[in-house]
């Protein structure tokens, strides 16, 4: 198990080569948030009974409306959990937020690895963020071509 002087060092070695905004550690050797920029936040959250890493980022709200298409994309991106690299997608509330989770063990507790991750999840975060906005997105998106998107391994 990782002790929370080694996290709070591999975070502040995370910092220097991804180059964020800024770092915050917002529950001492447990919970961080990696500024990419103003609305590009991702969280990290150790896991004590994993002993993991959760890493996600808030997608947005989707429009208003029938949001039937966008939640059965994402049902179908955790169904494919191997093909989408272990990228998971979650909705916080009903009628909430769209999140984007990954989970990495403590072998992946280096910084190279971790740097990689989190650059690979802040861009697909990106590109998922305007698919949660633009219902038009959603309506010809299929798993297979989203799938692409997913962290690789």
């Amino acid at each position: 198990m990782a002790t929370m002087k080694e996290l709070e060092m591999l975070m502040s070695q995370v910092g220097p080569v991804l180059d964020p905004i800024a770092i915050d550690e917002i529950e001492e050797g447990k919970v961080w948030i990696i500024y990419f920029a103003q609305d590009q936040l991702v969280f990290l959250k150790y896991n004590d009974a994993n002993e993991s890493l959760v890493i996600s980022s808030v997608l947005g709200v989707p429009p208003a409306g029938d949001r039937s298409a966008l939640y059965e994309l994402l049902l179908q991106i955790n169904f494919h959990l191997d093909a989408a690299g272990g990228l998971r997608m979650a909705v916080n509330s009903p009628g909430g937020e769209v999140v984007q989770m990954f989970e990495i063990g403590e072998d992946d507790f280096d910084v190279p690895r971790l740097c990689e991750l989190l650059s690979s999840f802040n861009k697909v975060a990106n590109v998922w963020r305007e698919v949660v906005r633009d219902p038009a997105l959603v309506a010809g998106a299929t798993p297979s071509a989203e799938l692409n998107l997913g962290l690789r391994v």
